[in-house]
Formats: C-alpha cells, sequence, structure tokens
C-alpha cells in the first residue's frame, strides 16, 4: 500500500461542532463510515457511528462532531474530532474501525494520513477547507 492518500481525502471540507464553540489546537478527525473503503448502507454507516461515539466515551477521549466531505456536499461522512495528543492515538481508533485513512489537524493545518502509513500529508488551513 502507498503512503500517499487518495485524491478525494486531500479534497475534504469540513464542518465541526467544537463544544466550546472553539476548535482545539490539536485534534485527529475520524468517520466510522464505508469501512474498508467501501461504500455501506445508510444503516450500517450509522450503527458503526454510533460504536465508534461510544468508544470515544469509554476510552474518556473528549470528542465533537466534525463532518467531511466534498466542497459541494454531494458527498458527506460524519465522523468525531477526537483530543488527541498523537497521531499513534487517532490512528488505533481508524484501525479499529477499518478505515483507509483519518486527519490531524495542528495549529489549524490539516494533514491527511493514511491509517497504515506515516506520512502527514498537507492538506490546506483549517480555515479554508470549512464548508
Amino acid at each position: 500500500m502507498t503512503d500517499i492518500p487518495k485524491p478525494d481525502y486531500l479534497q475534504a471540507y469540513f464542518t465541526a461542532d467544537p463544544p466550546s464553540g472553539r476548535l482545539p489546537n490539536r485534534f485527529g478527525i475520524v468517520t466510522a463510515f464505508n469501512s474498508d473503503g467501501e461504500p455501506q448502507p445508510e444503516e450500517v454507516n450509522w450503527k458503526r457511528d454510533r460504536e465508534l461515539r461510544q468508544v470515544l466515551i469509554d476510552a474518556g477521549l473528549k470528542h465533537f462532531r466534525v463532518t467531511g466531505g466534498s466542497r459541494d456536499a454531494s458527498h458527506r461522512e460524519p465522523g468525531f474530532g477526537i483530543l488527541a495528543d498523537s497521531l499513534d492515538a487517532i490512528r488505533a481508533i481508524s484501525k479499529r474501525f477499518a478505515q483507509a485513512a483519518f486527519f490531524w489537524v495542528e495549529d489549524g493545518v490539516v494533514f491527511a494520513v493514511n491509517t497504515e502509513g506515516t506520512t502527514r500529508h498537507r492538506v490546506d488551513l483549517w480555515i479554508h477547507r470549512q464548508m
């Protein structure tokens, strides 16, 4: 597997609903939708979304709703912004939910990271990627 994310990941736009109204300085973004990169039925995706939320609650990880998708919003995948100090913590969650990649936001910069990869690929500034 290549360490370069699929082009769709590098073109992602986001909406976020942080509890304080302000984004944290550092967080990961993981969705449970479309595991293994394959489209799943809506009821399966929402079930997995509830499971992801429960995993975050059980682990005591602060989180908030983040939805990523295409610029025109024709494709959207709800997920969560997860406060963490390292990529490895987010990578473990991404692996658990069979995701090909996840996002890492640090100091206002969005990066795409393949779950099995090692490289952070700069996407853009968060302020340029808001829907």
